[in-house]
């Protein structure tokens, strides 16, 4: 498992050596930042998985950091902890309210500091594998339309979306053209695999270009066979011919 990026931002120096060499002893590396605006910097440059976060700094304090981090696309999802003394629960709360994770109090205590951590960490984890499954979904679900779209028409494909089938329907007056590559099998065995994709690919585009040109709708195409109609799905005057003239310049 990658080790786990931790950002700690005090403005006193000792309180960072502090949380530097306790993380540390937990098996934690950690990055410092010496205020509010440095710690912005950091999470510009650098991708961080916990943010210990002091509330009372000069000038951007935790107050700001917290507020930049929640309203930023990128950080809104980062963990933070706020660090502050016992005798300033009332700033603890605030933080908390705003989306602060949780809290440690000063002075640090070990085991309270690698329970609130590891418990971060774990949330963070969490979150991440949620994530990576949903851009995994959605790349599935773009795989999918992608074949749909390549094997049936658009109003098909919608219509598939949209109620989960596709309703028979009866059509007069509807040309269909059916185009087949002869002994197709045996150039197959004959060929490279990668060969043979490469150009079935180019004859599949080849031939919805054709039938584009000739004012018929592709309906599948499957390995070397393709399927045209001309009157089905969009109106054409002379369906017959359509489909004539496209099967002559694809067998030419």
């Amino acid at each position: 498992m990658e080790q786990p990026r931790i950002l700690i931002v005090d403005d006193e120096p000792f309180n960072l050596d502090l949380l530097e060499q306790e993380l540390e002893l937990l098996g934690y590396g950690s990055v410092r930042a010496v205020d509010g605006r440095n710690a912005l910097e950091r999470l510009q440059s650098e991708a961080f998985d916990l943010v210990l976060l002091d509330v009372m700094m000069p000038g951007i304090d935790g107050f700001g950091v917290l507020e930049r981090m929640k309203s930023h696309p990128k950080w809104q999802h980062i963990p933070v902890i706020m660090i502050s003394a016992m005798t300033d629960m009332a700033s603890v709360v605030r933080c908390i309210t705003n989306g602060a994770e949780d809290y440690l109090p000063k002075p640090f205590e070990p085991i309270l500091l690698q329970a609130r951590v590891g418990a971060s960490l774990e949330r963070k984890r969490s979150h991440d594998r949620e994530i990576a499954n949903l851009e995994l979904i959605e790349l599935e679900r773009q795989r999918a339309d992608e074949l749909l779209h390549a094997i049936l028409p658009e109003t098909a494909v919608a219509e598939l979306k949209a109620t989960g089938s596709v309703q028979p329907r009866l059509f007069d007056e509807v040309a269909v053209l059916f185009v087949d590559l002869a002994d197709f099998t045996a150039w197959c065995h004959a060929h490279p695999p990668e060969e043979v994709v490469a150009d079935v690919q180019r004859l599949a585009e080849a031939f919805e270009e054709f039938a584009d040109r000739h004012g018929m709708e592709k309906i599948k195409t499957i390995g070397d066979a393709f399927m045209a109609t001309a009157n089905l799905l969009q109106p054409h005057g002379d369906p017959v011919m359509a489909a004539i003239r496209c099967s002559g310049v694809i067998i030419s």
